[in-house]
């Protein structure tokens, strides 16, 4: 690491002697004529005013993707990196950005580095290293970048001495960046952060990298890892950088926006794609480390030839009820914070289930949704249900009265609640019923009323209550209740209790 620091600090000291030069037409570069459609390019109109300073241009050939040109132009301190790439013979533009470097007057110098360890994925010849010196300061900045076979340069590699950084290198992969101090006090690493960077050269922005190890564990973060048991399965996308579009909380523009009507989200980090509603896409992405996000974004922005899954297909469409004081999130996974409260219940639409969560969809009076989110699955019950069924059982021996009640939760478990009324001089002992066979849209749930548990129910004609816990098929509408006697089962004396499939 000294080592490497002590070479690039001579290096740096180029820049002191440079002073900035316009690039004439049909200057010498490099022992070789620039190529004309180089120069036409920078001969344009747009460029009046914009200078190259005399070592702020270099040529690369031979390297891994082939034969390069990069520049930086300047003008009234506003600073901006050109690349072109050699194709059948021809240089094309390929790269313009003013977000790859700082900006403000100072001096830029362009040069190939040729040590060894700056780069990992090529030979190091081919990385350029982009260095800096801000007018009238003596802080310093270097940006390695290096390319890759498929045309693509990426950054390797940050100096920075001063310029409002905390750390003095930065070694930058696409799934960590490695911070380290001064070499010549301390040879330890500041600190490993792990997370997803834009380490492409087109969409790498300077001005938002991490200033400090303590910044990059508030920005970076990875793709959380989704319950293979929730109907909400991701894909994990990478979308073409340098795009940010408006981030609704369903499909269309019709439904609210997070963040105060702000929401967004750039492509420049992670994205999870959960499907296709229509003309748009289901995602997830990272608002902070600790806060992320799920929205809808225009399906126009999946890049080319990638494709997700239907979405609509692993919705449900459920009458639910909100059963508890509750809220809605659309960031189930991380800070779950508080989009709006929901009140005991209102009811709304059930569309899927996402480990203890449920994803909702919101209408308003009209029946027009507006909103979907998620709510803790403790906080909501499929629709019909707590139906209190009334006298729905006459029962023999003089008739007595049973009602039912069955709560579904978001695991498909049914809480039943039986009430078993009768004159008060009726129930002989040989009458007492022992529990109730299920059955669900006619077929046998559970056959052992043991399940039940009896409690007294001294209030009125109420003489007493069985209660049990049954798993229901996804489905089934209709759960048909038998009583079970000491001499056997009633089954002509069913109570039906109704719940949503």
């Amino acid at each position: 690491m000294l080592k490497r620091m002590m070479t690039l600090l001579l290096a740096l000291m180029m820049i002191l002697l440079l002073l900035p030069a316009a690039l004439a037409d049909g200057a010498a570069f490099e022992g070789t004529a620039l190529p004309a459609e180089i120069k036409a390019y920078f001969s344009a109109s747009n460029f009046n005013n914009y200078t190259i300073g005399a070592d702020a241009a270099l040529l690369m050939e031979n390297t891994a993707a082939g034969n390069y040109f990069f520049a930086v132009t300047q003008y009234n301190g506003h600073n901006v990196l050109h690349g072109f790439k050699q194709k059948n013979g021809k240089y094309e533009h390929f790269l313009r950005t003013d977000k790859a470097l700082p900006q403000g007057e100072g001096t830029f110098v362009l040069f190939n580095d040729s040590m060894s360890g700056w780069v990992s994925t090529v030979a190091a010849s081919d990385a350029i290293a982009i260095a800096y010196r801000r007018s009238g300061d003596t802080n310093n900045l270097v940006e390695f970048i290096e390319p890759q076979k498929s045309g693509q340069w990426n950054l390797r590699y940050l100096y920075t001495q001063g310029l409002g950084f905390d750390f003095r290198e930065a070694d930058v992969f696409s799934d960590k960046i490695v911070f380290w101090g001064n070499p010549e006090v301390n040879t330890q690493s500041l600190g490993t952060v792990k997370g997803t960077v834009q380490t492409d050269i087109r969409y790498f922005s300077f001005s938002a990298f991490p200033k400090s190890v303590k910044e990059a564990k508030n920005k970076l973060s990875t793709p959380p890892a989704i319950s293979a048991a929730s109907q909400l399965q991701a894909k994990n996308v990478k979308f073409t950088g340098g795009q940010k579009y408006a981030v609704y909380s369903g499909p269309g523009e019709s439904f609210e926006r997070g963040a105060n009507g702000k929401a967004a989200v750039s492509t420049n980090d992670w994205i999870q794609v959960f499907g296709q509603a229509g003309d748009w896409i289901l995602i997830q992405y990272a608002v902070s480390s600790d806060h992320m996000r799920f929205g809808y974004i225009p399906a126009s922005a999946l890049p080319k030839n990638v494709t997700v899954g239907n979405l609509d297909a692993n919705l449900g469409d459920l009458p639910a009820i909100i059963s508890v004081n509750t809220f809605l999130t659309d960031d189930p996974i991380k800070s779950q914070s508080v989009l709006r409260t929901l009140a005991a219940g209102q009811t709304v639409t059930w569309l899927a289930t996402m480990d203890q969560w449920v994803y909702i969809q919101l209408e308003d009076e009209n029946g027009h949704p507006f909103c979907r989110g998620f709510v803790p699955a403790s906080a909501i019950q499929l629709g019909g249900v707590s139906q209190d069924m009334g006298y729905s059982g006459y029962f023999a021996n003089g008739g007595y009265i049973a009602s039912a009640q069955a709560t579904v939760h978001a695991d498909r478990t049914a809480d039943i609640s039986i009430k078993v009324s009768a004159p008060g001089d009726w129930l002989t002992a040989q009458d007492v019923i022992t529990g109730y066979q299920i059955y669900g849209n006619n077929t046998l749930l559970s056959q052992n009323d043991s399940l039940f548990t009896r409690t007294a129910a001294p209030n009125g004609q109420c003489r007493f209550a069985l209660s049990c816990s049954v798993f229901v098929p996804q489905g089934v509408g209709v759960l048909g209740l038998c009583p079970v006697y000491p001499d056997g089962v009633k089954t002509a004396e069913t109570v039906l209790v109704f719940i949503d499939p």
